[in-house]
């Protein structure tokens, strides 16, 4: 059995992907839209989020001691648009978080008499790779980033490595790999960026 998967993974290494470029505004590659703005003459926040991708997106804001104020999961959503009222809290610094497996927001806000005012945003931007199943291919391509990453991708089954490959990628290439050459059954998906792991499972009929 070891050898028929040693020469099964050899076959796998040499004719069971392709690599293409594609552009980052492209499904897969689009970064996450996050605004967050003050209601002219209201003490409310205006909330626009975009790209989700209907990954689980976190939404919390909390005062300056940490406690939290108000909060919401919002689940399976390509996009998700929301007026928040703050009126019936106290004046005062508070915090908007906003994160999902992408992107973390830390957005602080000033509420102070009748109006709400936007302070400096903090964006950091998350490692976590998209990973995207259908038609027997893996697609797959890094969050947006400025700087290259040192990638390495694995396919398992159960706890043997079937294919690996490693790399220095940018976030605008996004890659493929066809899933034609592996028997049916169940398989990991394992994508490790710059040392932290992602993964995926995906079965084969």
């Amino acid at each position: 059995m070891k050898n028929l998967m040693f020469v099964f993974s050899l076959l796998f290494l040499c004719s069971s992907f392709s690599v293409f470029a594609t552009s980052p505004t492209e499904k897969g590659g689009i970064a996450p839209i996050v605004k967050i703005k003050s209601v002219e003459n209201e003490i409310s926040l205006r909330l626009y989020f975009a790209n989700l991708l209907q990954q689980t997106t976190y939404l919390e804001l909390v005062d300056k001691n940490g406690k939290s104020v108000y909060n919401e999961t919002i689940a399976d959503k390509a996009s998700y648009a929301k007026k928040l009222d703050l009126s019936k809290i106290s004046n005062g610094t508070y915090t908007v978080f906003v994160e999902n497996d992408r992107i973390e927001v830390t957005q602080p806000i000033l509420i102070a008499g009748s109006e709400i005012t936007v302070l400096e945003e903090k964006r950091i931007e998350k490692v976590a790779p998209t990973m995207e199943y259908k038609d027997n291919a893996i697609f797959f391509q890094l969050a947006p980033s400025l700087r290259a990453k040192r990638v390495t991708v694995n396919i398992l089954q159960g706890e043997e490595i079937v294919y690996e490959s490693k790399e220095i990628m940018m976030s605008t290439m996004q890659k493929q790999y066809t899933l034609d050459n592996l028997y049916r059954g169940t398989y990991t998906f394992r994508v490790i960026v710059d040392g932290k792991a992602y993964y995926k499972k995906i079965a084969i009929q």
